[in-house]
């Protein structure tokens, strides 16, 4: 599926865009080779593959290059994307979540005006159940996100977390890894919010001829491309309007299901046909064992019932 590098071509539209196209191929050429895009292509098609669904993450990323920022391409795990449950593709969701593992130095060099207000995870889902305690003030992000369903990123199912076999040692106490651990809940949501805003309109009164200034309003997108929030913890770290015209992430399906979000994967669709070849194989070294022991022969008058005779192995009879 990879044997040969995917070609992303910059085609002007006009003789003006000639060389526009050129820098911007040379660009998405050099991002292609310095970010390794295709051994992560590769990664996601392999999880794809076996889940059914893989994903790659395109985003601008700040610490590249020196503090400069670049383009970064990344794989995140199949079992940390949360999409709508309601959606069947990333065109249609109403919000992605993504929830991955960070330390308490990210969160603190990445958000210094609140970063310094997380505290590490004490236990493997602490993050989660501190913000199921933390609620916040009504209308608060941390109660925002608390409402948003959840999809298993492997099945249909809404997104269930046992917790029982975490409050007991060792996770019960946490560990001082885990202590300067995270979880950040990541989400991406599609946000219809209006904002009004006032502007000045200059008119000439027909009368004095003098120019007369009044104040009208009108409406805009609150967030035209999105927003995007960052939790860790249930303190907000962030709110903002999402600086993308689209979703960073990319869905890679292996079986598509009409209708549905997520794939079927090779091993889902072959699992019965390997149940089988297991049966079959295993049925095959029974018949060996079998058949290869030795046949009995027997006279008249050896004492020995015919009936007690069999092929088990390791079977001993007894002549009267």
């Amino acid at each position: 599926m990879t044997d040969s590098k995917p070609k992303i071509n910059a085609i002007p539209t006009s003789e003006a865009q000639k060389y526009y196209a050129m820098n911007l191929q040379e660009g998405m050429d050099s991002v292609w080779y310095r970010r390794k895009v295709m051994a992560k292509l590769q990664d996601a098609l392999k999880n794809a593959l076996i889940y059914g669904t893989g994903y790659l993450k395109i985003y601008w990323d700040p610490d590249l290059e020196g503090g400069l920022g670049d383009i970064q391409v990344g794989v995140p795990d199949v079992f940390s994307v949360f999409p709508d449950p309601r959606g069947t593709s990333f065109e249609d969701t109403q919000h992605i979540l993504e929830v991955r593992p960070v330390t308490v130095e990210y969160i603190r060099r990445h958000y210094p005006e609140s970063g310094h207000l997380v505290r590490g995870d004490s236990d493997y889902y602490g993050s989660i159940r501190y913000r199921q305690r933390q609620q916040g003030s009504p209308g608060s992000p941390g109660t925002f996100l608390s409402g948003i369903p959840w999809a298993s990123p492997v099945s249909d199912d809404p997104l269930k977390i046992d917790q029982t076999e975490f409050n007991s040692p060792p996770y019960k106490d946490g560990s001082k890894a885990r202590q300067k651990e995270v979880m950040l809940i990541e989400c991406w949501l599609r946000d219809y919010s209006v904002e009004t805003f006032e502007f000045p309109v200059v008119s000439v009164d027909p009368e004095t001829g003098q120019p007369v200034v009044t104040v009208q309003t009108s409406t805009a997108p609150k967030y035209p491309n999105g927003r995007i929030i960052h939790v860790a913890n249930g303190v907000t770290l962030e709110d903002k309007p999402a600086p993308y015209g689209a979703w960073p992430y990319v869905r890679i399906l292996d079986n598509t299901r009409p209708g549905e979000f997520f794939g079927l994967g090779e091993c889902e669709m072959l699992k019965d046909l390997q149940h089988e070849l297991n049966k079959r194989r295993s049925q095959m070294i029974d018949h060996a064992a079998l058949m290869g022991n030795a046949i009995w022969i027997i006279d008249r008058d050896s004492g020995v019932d015919r009936d007690q005779i069999s092929n088990k192995p390791g079977f001993i009879l007894t002549k009267f």
